[in-house]
């Protein structure tokens, strides 16, 4: 053993292929949704725990104490899942690991809480309000600003997430979640935010930023989610738009330290006004940025942000040493097409179009893509690009969700077999049985 010990929560392939060159011996514990997704292989070399839920402390702490590592010493403990932050605190603390403090994670996960700290601390962020059970809304309710953000306090992806202009938007939501059997009780509801939606993404070192990127979403998560479009994201540039940069950090540094982070990394969402440079806190994540954010960041800087964020985490003072690429970097989802998946392109194919840097497909042939959105994040797959100018990336962006679109088959799950058997080419029988005297 290298005498470094970390234990990861979900099978986060980024943040495991650090670990590994970092010398940290590993303890992984996952999940049964990530095991039935299978999108990353459990890696053969590292004692893995099969858990019924990654996020749940108890769930946790029952599949070590199966394994028999319950009494193993851990140095530190990482996650990269939004949901078991709480979770990956509390066994930092029951293990005496470096992790975030538990106090710190409940101030990143719970948004009403996170809310409350920013404004206390004068950062400039929306106004709001809790709803404590969004399925029972009192008689006395009255829509506090309008429109309105309504959202659970611990959500993520936009899943959940509505704009409501007058208070009866608000109890016909809370009729259909009844319904729809809803899980989650807990809401805010905040005074709309307008602008571009940016995002920040770094780590911090003994309370300081030791490096963050800026981007933006191409059109906000929540028109993403309303208009059934595919997430796009650019980042910033630190040189032609340092403005942006400028007029950002000092709401995030204000923002970090009030929520007590430290050390370790973080995903933070703001909202700008590019005309007057005024930038506003939207929520903030004690972890690192999902989707293609470590290799966009990769591609821009030649800074890993999950070797960083270990680093970070763990104590130690990141490694790293920026280099400015001028190319403009982004992403792009592959949206679904509603319906069975028949077929769709390799990566191999989407690798050889225009300015393509990395792609990566998620869905499987047979699996049963959604007709609509539930949250930011559902996709066929992601691809990031390169080009010389805003202009090209946004053309290779259109470019390669058509020609992946194009070439996506599926087969509707809803049609009866009569309909079904107008796109089958293939012969459903042998030759008719013929009978000899």
């Amino acid at each position: 053993m290298s005498g470094k010990s970390a234990l990861v929560i979900g099978l986060d392939r980024y943040v495991l292929d650090a670990c590994r060159e970092l010398g940290y011996d590993m303890v992984v514990v996952y999940g049964a949704a990530v095991k039935d997704f299978a999108f990353y292989p459990v890696p053969e070399d590292v004692p893995a725990v099969l858990v019924d839920d990654q996020r749940s402390l108890e769930a946790v702490m029952m599949g070590l104490g199966r394994a028999g590592l319950l009494e193993r010493r851990y140095d530190v403990v990482v996650t990269s899942d939004e949901f078991a932050v709480v979770t990956a605190a509390a066994l930092g603390r029951h293990f005496d690991a470096r992790a975030v403090p538990l106090d710190v994670a409940v101030n990143f996960r719970d948004k009403s809480v996170q809310k409350s700290i920013v404004t206390a601390a004068g950062v400039p962020t929306a106004a709001f309000q809790c709803v404590p059970d969004v399925l029972d809304i009192p008689d006395d309710f009255e829509l506090p600003f309008s429109p309105a953000v309504l959202k659970p306090v611990g959500g993520a992806a936009t899943s959940l997430t509505s704009v409501v202009h007058t208070t009866a938007d608000v109890r016909a939501l809370s009729e259909e979640y009844l319904r729809a059997g809803v899980p989650v009780r807990s809401f805010i509801v905040e005074d709309f935010s307008h602008g571009e939606e940016w995002f920040a993404d770094g780590f911090l070192v003994d309370g300081t930023i030791g490096f963050f990127a800026l981007g933006r979403y191409l059109k906000t998560c929540l028109g993403t989610v309303q208009e059934n479009l595919p997430l796009q994201l650019v980042q910033l540039d630190p040189v032609t738009e340092k403005w942006a940069f400028d007029s950002a950090e000092p709401v995030i540094q204000q923002a970090l330290t009030a929520l007590g982070l430290r050390s370790g990394p973080f995903h933070m969402e703001l909202f700008a006004d590019p005309e007057s440079g005024r930038v506003v806190f939207g929520e903030c994540a004690a972890r690192r940025g999902g989707v293609l954010t470590r290799d966009a960041v990769l591609a821009k800087y030649g800074v890993d942000l999950a070797r960083a964020g270990v680093q970070a985490l763990a104590g130690e003072r990141p490694d790293f040493q920026v280099r400015h690429e001028p190319a403009v970097i982004g992403s792009t989802f592959l949206p679904c097409t509603p319906g069975v998946l028949a077929d769709r392109p390799s990566v191999d194919q989407i690798m050889e179009l225009p300015g393509v840097l990395y792609a990566q497909i998620e869905l499987p042939r047979g699996f049963l893509m959604p007709h609509s959105l539930s949250n930011a994040v559902v996709k066929l797959g992601q691809v990031l690009l390169t080009a010389d100018s805003h202009e090209q990336l946004f053309d290779r962006m259109a470019y390669v969700t058509s020609w992946v679109a194009e070439r996506t088959h599926a087969l509707s799950s809803d049609l009866p077999a009569r309909m079904l058997r107008r796109d089958d080419r293939e012969p459903m029988c042998s030759l008719p049985v013929t009978l000899t005297a």
